[in-house]
């Protein structure tokens, strides 16, 4: 199949009496994908249907997510949010979100290092979730001023106040927690409640990726 397409784009692109089909101009067309109808930007939108699925599937089977989470994560979101970021921070978060970032397990799996402890507390293997939840006083410090960087820009950015007290109880120790056991008795928010529900299914250490 893959052989006969490159013929008939080969000869499509050297022809000099081919003609594409003008039908579109006199009829409504378009290209379903799992039941969306794409009318522009078709290949953009094909390859990004792609990219998706293998994402979606590796999430899923290596990574061992919940299948529901994967609905639940704001993936519009994410891609909106990695624009504003330069190039290296790019990289990094794509090193980070994938494991290859290079922590102490990953040199050793590529030969570099002996050993794949932290380099600081020297007592658990360093992969990027120990990254996060590392309890050698260094790291727990290092954690308590980024999270508090972050508690900072959601007052900035006039985030809910259910949500910041929320974000802070979780997020106060660099330990899983759960998201809707700390939801205040008070609030009166069914969308605060469904989306601290849905942040459980998606997981704690993956909020850290910005699976939200």
């Amino acid at each position: 199949m893959d052989r006969q397409a490159g013929l008939m784009r080969e000869y499509i692109e050297t022809s000099t009496t081919y003609e594409y089909s003008k039908l579109h101009q006199y009829m409504n067309w378009s290209c379903p994908i799992k039941n969306e109808h794409i009318t522009a930007d078709l290949e953009k939108r094909i390859q990004h249907h792609i990219n998706k699925t293998q994402i979606h599937h590796h999430l899923i089977h290596n990574k061992k997510y919940d299948k529901r989470a994967i609905n639940y994560i704001d993936w519009i979101g994410i891609e909106q949010a990695s624009k504003s970021l330069t190039n290296s921070e790019q990289i990094w978060l794509t090193k980070f979100v994938t494991s290859f970032y290079a922590t102490a397990k990953k040199m050793k799996e590529r030969k570099l290092w002996e050993t794949s402890l932290c380099p600081i507390c020297k007592m658990s293997v360093e992969d990027t979730y120990h990254l996060i939840t590392c309890k050698d006083e260094r790291a727990t410090e290092q954690y308590k001023k980024s999270t508090n960087r972050f508690f900072q820009h959601l007052q900035k950015t006039h985030t809910h106040p259910d949500i910041i007290v929320i974000f802070q109880q979780v997020l106060q120790h660099n330990s899983p927690a759960s998201f809707t056991n700390v939801i205040p008795i008070y609030t009166s928010e069914t969308l605060i409640r469904e989306a601290a529900n849905e942040q459980d299914i998606i997981q704690w250490e993956n909020l850290f990726k910005g699976h939200i």
